[in-house]
């Protein structure tokens, strides 16, 4: 059983792959976190390389959303 704490808005099943710009190479991504950006959903974290921060436009992520309804 691993031991870390989810985050909100972390997104499951290990570590996502996108582009780094500045290794100008797909790279796997730390921190990972779902998003919204550019009025759709996306994955924003940071190269496992190199540091920098990536996004991952239009990736099939969830959101969970609480709502106060009192």
């Amino acid at each position: 059983m691993h031991e870390h704490e989810e985050r909100p808005g972390a997104v499951p099943q290990g570590r996502p792959r996108g582009y780094c710009v500045a290794c100008k190479t797909k790279q796997t991504m730390n921190d990972a976190t779902s998003v919204e950006r550019g009025g759709g959903p996306a994955i924003e974290g940071s190269c496992a390389v190199c540091g920098a921060k990536m996004f991952i436009l239009g990736a099939g992520t969830t959101v969970a959303v609480e709502v106060d309804l009192s």
